[in-house]
């Protein structure tokens, strides 16, 4: 609940709305805070929901404007969050999802030394035995800066992991034709617009509202929405003071 209040706070609102929900989960209805906190999450939902409707579709249009070298770097970041993510599971899993070590043998491939000593042999095999400890030592130039560096790793690793396949799977919801790019940018213009009124209709936010309004004009001037985020923006300035 602290979490939540502080997100609220901090007008981190899908945040919050998620610490709202989990207090729920464990807060008895006899507790005397369950009532306001239900309505804070109430409150939020639709709120939270239109937020990540206009992060999601933003992130996927700018993916679509990328080139395929970039996109492909993209699919590889991606890739292997979900494998850090599906690891910490099976990691959480086998502890009982309570923190502590897990008990009997790990499958960690740091503590399997038949593992370990296959994978020195694969890189002394491709790299040589004799190689210095030190930064980006696969690059004939060693004073190339790191980022550089680190991004042609990725690259390498991308082609080594990811057939066209996998890539197009991972970007299935990317935008790609006309029709998409415009239906993504409808649903954009949808959401800022009933955000903008749920600012001020659900929490009185009238400087978000305001704000998230502009956006939606800045973006759509043509927008359907125009006459009724006008009148939205003539009650908040007026509530504002802004005559």
């Amino acid at each position: 609940l602290q979490l939540a209040n502080l997100y609220f706070e901090a007008e981190a609102f899908v945040s919050a709305k998620n610490y709202f929900d989990s207090t729920l989960m464990v807060l008895a209805k006899t507790d005397e805070r369950y009532n306001l906190v239900t309505q804070y999450s109430n409150s939020l939902m639709d709120i939270a929901k239109n937020i990540m409707i206009i992060e999601t579709q933003d992130s996927l249009l700018r993916i679509s404007k990328m080139s395929d070298k970039d996109k492909k770097a993209i699919a590889y970041q991606i890739k292997k969050a979900q494998d850090e993510q599906r690891l910490a599971d099976l990691v959480n899993k086998k502890r009982g999802g309570r923190g502590g070590t897990a008990k009997g043998k790990s499958d960690y491939w740091a503590y399997n030394d038949k593992t370990k000593k296959k994978g020195k042999k694969d890189f002394e095999r491709r790299w040589g035995k004799d190689r210095v400890l030190e930064d980006n030592w696969r690059r004939s130039n060693r004073r190339k800066l790191g980022g550089i560096a680190d991004q042609e790793d990725s690259e390498e690793a991308i082609d080594r992991e990811l057939t066209e396949d996998e890539i197009a799977a991972i970007l299935k919801d990317v935008p790609s034709s006309e029709a998409q790019i415009a239906k993504a940018e409808k649903m954009v213009e949808k959401a800022l617009f009933k955000l903008g009124t749920l600012y001020r209709d659900r929490l009185e936010k009238n400087e978000k509202s305001v704000v998230t309004l502009e956006e939606l004009l800045r973006r759509f001037p043509d927008t359907k929405y125009k006459l009724e985020a006008w009148y939205f923006l003539y009650l908040g300035h007026t509530d504002l003071g802004n005559t």
